[in-house]
């Protein structure tokens, strides 16, 4: 039976972003949760993957990021890394996910971008990044 072509993306990345897309309880992407574990370990990943295949990469997290648009927390921290992943390498696919986590958490008395940050860098004892910038904006 031949294999059908499934883009650049090797099994255990796709396998670590669908895994979320139909997961909702408990959220996914809580403080350590399953989501966040998966996509911290996607972080230092894809700082190796060329431009075209985080892109592909990309593709498939928004397709299961539209699965979470009920839950304000979870679709806020796959923004917030998606900032990340993106942050000087796609300019234009940075600022998409920047003004889209800017609008979806315009009210929310939390800061879920640095969430994020903290968690990546907590990976990363040697280095310290800043994914956009400390506040909320």
């Amino acid at each position: 039976m031949k294999k059908e072509n499934m883009g650049m993306l090797d099994d255990d990345t796709r396998r670590r972003i669908n895994n979320h897309k139909r997961e909702h309880f408990p959220h996914p992407f809580r403080s350590f949760g399953s989501g966040c574990s998966d996509f911290v370990v996607l972080f230092s990943r894809f700082c190796d993957f060329e431009d075209k295949k985080l892109g592909e990469a990309l593709d498939l997290i928004d397709s299961m990021l539209a699965g979470h648009s009920d839950c304000l927390s979870c679709s806020a921290k796959i923004l917030a890394f998606c900032e990340a992943f993106t942050l000087d390498r796609l300019p234009r696919r940075h600022a998409q996910y920047k003004t889209k986590y800017n609008e979806w958490t315009a009210k929310a008395e939390r800061n879920y971008r640095q969430e994020i940050e903290e968690m990546i860098n907590s990976s990363r004892p040697d280095t310290e990044i800043e994914t956009s910038n400390q506040s909320k904006s």
